[in-house]
């Protein structure tokens, strides 16, 4: 009885060891696939957004040479007319004629685009035989998408601008008519959702007659041209 005690006590212990046996654990064997599965989902994610995004960019360059091709601005002078006119000859000084001129001129600016238009201050110069009369401002501002605006442009001539050919002058004033021309231009921007901007610029040149008495002056006629100008 002794002996067979000694014996069992001589045996080593025995652990089950999971490296030497193999366990039937489904989780384990299951990692793997899951894995592959997550990865191509996640492959197959980055190809389809790739692919809407090149068919967005392409929809989007195709729209702006379609629909949203940028045109540029029209300007037109609707109206001008006298608010003051006086003439002052002065025969102590060699037979200087002088005019003091206010005009008020309606411009509109018509956007064509279906985006709205930004524009900076109108510019509008008046001149006489080359010399310039003088310069007139309108104020700046965003014209929206297919939209027509209309601004009034007062010019003062200033009293001092003296035409020296007096004898041109004088005729013209007592024959009744007095040629001016003026310009006007427009400087702005448009964009198309941000990604795509363009700079325009406008201008448009007129030509007035004047009808002129000693007392009153009226707009015979007036004769307008646009152009487009490289920005």
């Amino acid at each position: 009885m002794t002996d067979n005690m000694k014996k069992e006590q001589e045996k080593p212990l025995s652990f089950h060891s999971p490296s030497v046996h193999p366990t039937n654990d489904a989780s384990i064997t299951s990692v793997s696939p899951k894995f592959h599965i997550n990865r191509r989902q996640v492959i197959y994610f980055c190809a389809c957004c790739t692919t809407i995004s090149g068919i967005l960019g392409l929809l989007i360059l195709i729209l702006s040479f379609t629909l949203f091709k940028v045109r540029d601005p029209t300007l037109a002078m609707n109206s001008i007319r006298v608010d003051n006119f006086s003439i002052n000859i002065s025969m102590s000084q060699k037979n200087i004629v002088s005019a003091n001129v206010t005009l008020i001129s309606d411009i509109s600016i018509e956007n064509p685009n279906i985006v709205s238009f930004k524009f900076g201050r109108t510019v509008t110069e008046f001149y006489y035989h080359e010399e310039t009369l003088g310069v007139a401002y309108a104020p700046a501002g965003q014209l929206g998408a297919r939209k027509t605006t209309r601004l009034n442009v007062t010019l003062d001539v200033l009293a001092d601008r003296i035409v020296e050919d007096t004898n041109a002058t004088t005729n013209a004033l007592f024959d009744g008519e007095l040629g001016l021309t003026s310009y006007t231009s427009v400087k702005g921007r448009v964009s198309v959702f941000g990604l795509y901007k363009k700079e325009l610029n406008v201008g448009l040149n007129c030509s007035i007659v004047l009808g002129v008495s000693i007392l009153t002056v009226d707009i015979k006629s007036t004769t307008c041209q646009a152009n487009d100008l490289k920005s």
